[in-house]
């Protein structure tokens, strides 16, 4: 029975939700 391994599935999502979160902060710095 083969299972994708959880930890690159939750990195990536956690980089993912990272960037996002970044880019958010940078465009509320441009518009302010």
């Amino acid at each position: 029975m083969y299972r994708s391994p959880p930890h690159r599935h939750e990195f990536l999502f956690y980089i993912l939700q990272t960037i996002a979160l970044g880019c958010l902060i940078a465009g509320a710095v441009w518009l302010a």
